[in-house]
């Protein structure tokens, strides 16, 4: 058993999460992101003064995705997993679209798109792959968040809290069948 000291941890914990590499744990806690060593040691800031993002994951290129409020609106941002890095914004809102909100982030293998949610201000939710590349956003199917499933699969939720799985070609960034409940 390991006990660790938690800097700054006052509040309530958000998004705790291993590291790709389970060497630190990277947690969200009084408007910061942190990370501390699973074996001991001093607690790093590495991102401060932000609001508390819809969902933070840890990829394996050791880069944190998140969706924070941003000057703009919610969109999907990522930042190096050490101290002092900028955050960087990956998407934008398309007000043309209706589009309010980029959310749930989750990078896809080969590191070029990212799977996501985008709210409209009709009050749809899509979920969608952003290519990181180009910007371009493809709506994909309707619902709330997903998951990619290594395999080819894709997971995900709909307002209705149905679960669905459908085919997926990570390399075209793209629904290859009928989804199944």
């Amino acid at each position: 058993h390991v006990a660790l000291t938690l800097r700054d941890a006052s509040g309530p914990l958000w998004y705790v999460r291993f590291s790709p590499d389970g060497t630190r744990i990277g947690y969200f806690a009084n408007d910061a992101l942190y990370s501390v060593p699973i074996g001991g040691g001093p607690t790093t800031i590495l991102l401060d003064s932000i609001t508390a993002p819809t969902s933070v994951r840890w990829w394996s290129d050791d880069r944190l995705y998140l969706s924070p409020a941003m000057p703009g609106g919610t969109v999907l941002a990522s930042v190096p997993a050490h101290a002092g890095a900028k955050l960087e914004a990956l998407t934008r809102l398309d007000s043309t679209k209706g589009e309010e909100s980029h959310l749930h982030p989750d990078p896809l293998p080969g590191g070029k798109r990212i799977i996501m949610s985008v709210s409209y201000r009709n009050g749809e939710r899509r979920i969608a792959v952003a290519d990181l590349e180009t910007g371009r956003i493809t709506p994909l199917v309707d619902g709330v968040r997903a998951r990619y499933v290594p395999g080819g699969w894709l997971l995900f939720t709909t307002r209705e809290a149905r679960l669905f799985v459908v085919p997926f070609d990570v390399e075209k960034g793209a629904i290859t069948g009928e989804p199944v409940q």
